[in-house]
C-alpha cells in the first residue's frame, strides 16, 4: 500500500492516504482472505446447550475460588467471561 499509493500520502510520517475507498478496496482485493470455516458463525451464534451452560457455571465458581477479583466483580454484577 505504501509503495502503490505513495503519492496519495499527504504526510509521510502518518499512516493516511488521500484516495477514494474504491481504489483501496481494489488494491487490497488480491490479498483477501477466504473464509475456510463454513458453519462457524451458525455454531457460534447458536444457543448454549445445558451441558455448556453448566460448564460455564462451574468454570465461574472455580475462577471465584482462585481470584478474589472475580468474586468482587460478581458482587458488582459485572459479567465475567461472557
Amino acid at each position: 500500500m505504501h509503495e502503490k499509493f505513495a503519492k496519495q500520502r499527504p504526510n509521510r510520517g502518518r499512516e493516511f492516504f488521500k484516495l477514494k475507498p474504491e481504489r483501496a478496496i481494489k488494491a487490497l482485493k488480491p490479498y483477501e482472505i477466504k473464509d475456510v470455516t463454513p458453519g462457524f458463525r451458525e455454531e457460534f451464534d447458536s444457543p448454549l446447550t445445558d451441558a455448556e451452560r453448566d460448564a460455564r457455571r462451574t468454570a465461574r465458581r472455580e475462577a471465584e475460588k482462585l481470584d478474589p477479583a472475580v468474586a468482587e466483580a460478581k458482587d458488582l454484577h459485572l459479567k465475567i467471561g461472557v
